[in-house]
């Protein structure tokens, strides 16, 4: 191989080596930039949210908190209060909960569900859902909503059943 100004000599070789190589890993240089390393050239994985997040089967004290994971791990959920626009509420109707699901993993199909018990009647929550894998690291985060139920009473002052009709075509 030669070049313009005559033969390839060893210094020109391994300087082009060199700099070969430093081109190559500036890819995997950029790629270790947008997830979280853990030490030279490693990049870690964190676990995602494919399915979304879901609130249901919600009560006037209670919901059911859903998410599925990519993987092993385990699901926090974070309940704030919030106003009608959003805002966190503060003083004496501020409500945060930090709820933890059990282990999901392949044979639940990475799914983990929390009951919330204990919420205060007619409140807005955000809910803000985060998997745990087994190293301790956080997943993606992903938000949601949900409005608990107004409570009811009867005649007496107790709690009175509440229905709700869906219909769809």
């Amino acid at each position: 191989m030669t070049l313009q100004n005559g033969p390839l000599n060893r210094r020109q070789l391994m300087s082009g080596a060199a700099l070969a190589a430093a081109v190559t890993a500036v890819p995997s240089a950029a790629l270790a930039h947008d997830k979280p390393s853990r030490g030279p050239g490693l990049v870690v994985e964190r676990l995602t949210l494919p399915s979304g997040v879901a609130s249901g089967d919600v009560t006037s004290d209670s919901a059911v908190l859903w998410a599925r994971s990519s993987g092993a791990g385990r699901l926090h959920a974070v309940l704030r209060a919030t106003a009608a626009d959003g805002t966190v509420l503060r003083g004496r109707h501020a409500t945060k909960l930090h709820l933890v699901s059990g282990w999901a993993h392949p044979g639940t199909d990475h799914t983990a569900k929390i009951l919330a018990r204990k919420l205060p009647a007619g409140t807005r929550f955000d809910v803000t859902y985060r998997f745990e894998d087994d190293s301790g690291r956080m997943g993606e985060r992903l938000t949601g909503s949900f409005t608990t139920a107004p409570e009811r009473t009867n005649r007496r002052g107790q709690c009175a059943p509440q229905s709700f009709v869906w219909t769809a075509e």
